[in-house]
């Protein structure tokens, strides 16, 4: 499980804790828990060139985090706030696409976003994918993972989950393609059943920050592990004994657990 990437803490906590403090809380809990905090550039156009609330906390954890950008300030940009997070220590890193900024039904442009492939020094995964088609074009354009999400329902709200597309997203473009499902999950047994559908990880957003907020580094940690320990019971409730073991069969009508 991955703490969701959110920013403009001026709205999501009333301004209690500034962007960096946030990113950094969230990055030292994650690892304490063995896990990677994805944290999020701010969304604002007056914070598009500014990544600080980024780059410093990543340097407190030496780069153990997943940074995501957004790439619509221009290739060129884009790629330089790559290079800074690099620069920090990070393996990944992400780009958060969005409908309401894009102005582009399509959402994945393979031109621009080869481009920033292309020149990055990390692998990429887009955050933000909800249709085969905008599948097929990032992994067209090179990245290693998609993130399924409808950024909380905030761009528009009929969309689909990330977890009512994941199947068909996972048969159109085969099992190499890491896929991460965002929103929804909230416990164990839910990890389990994204994984039972074709999900490699889950992320979780509001719970994490949630805890964050109520107990610093030790509740993101203390969260993380209960979804651990949740997620376990599952398995032993299904008779996976890794995650590898773990099939759709087991979350069918008359399986230990349904869907």
């Amino acid at each position: 499980m991955l703490p969701a990437p959110i920013s403009h803490m001026r709205r999501n906590l009333n301004g209690v804790l500034k962007e960096d403090e946030y990113n950094s809380i969230l990055l030292k809990g994650s690892k304490k828990a063995g896990t990677i905090g994805c944290i999020a550039q701010k969304e604002y156009a007056d914070a598009e060139n500014d990544t600080s609330c980024l780059t410093g906390p990543l340097n407190e954890v030496y780069g153990h985090g997943i940074p995501f950008l957004n790439p619509y300030c221009g290739e060129r940009t884009t790629v330089g706030f790559i290079e800074e997070s690099f620069a920090a220590g990070v393996k990944v890193c992400g780009l958060s696409l969005d409908l309401k900024r894009s102005g582009d039904p399509a959402l994945v442009d393979d031109r621009w976003l080869t481009q920033i492939v292309t020149r990055s020094p990390v692998p990429i995964i887009v955050k933000g994918v909800l249709t085969v088609r905008n599948a097929k074009a990032a992994v067209d354009a090179g990245v290693k993972g998609i993130v399924l999400s409808n950024r909380g329902g905030r761009v528009l709200e009929s969309l689909p989950s990330g977890l009512e597309v994941l199947e068909e997203v996972r048969e159109a473009c085969g099992d190499e393609l890491l896929i991460i499902v965002d929103g929804g999950i909230r416990n164990g047994e839910d990890v389990f059943k994204a994984l039972s559908r074709g999900a490699d990880l889950v992320m979780i957003g509001r719970p994490v920050l949630i805890a964050l907020a109520g107990g610093n580094q030790d509740g993101v940690s203390f969260y993380i592990n209960r979804i651990k320990n949740e997620f376990r019971s599952a398995m032993v409730a299904a008779g996976a004994k890794t995650a590898k073991d773990i099939t759709k069969d087991m979350t069918k009508i008359g399986s230990p657990l349904l869907i």
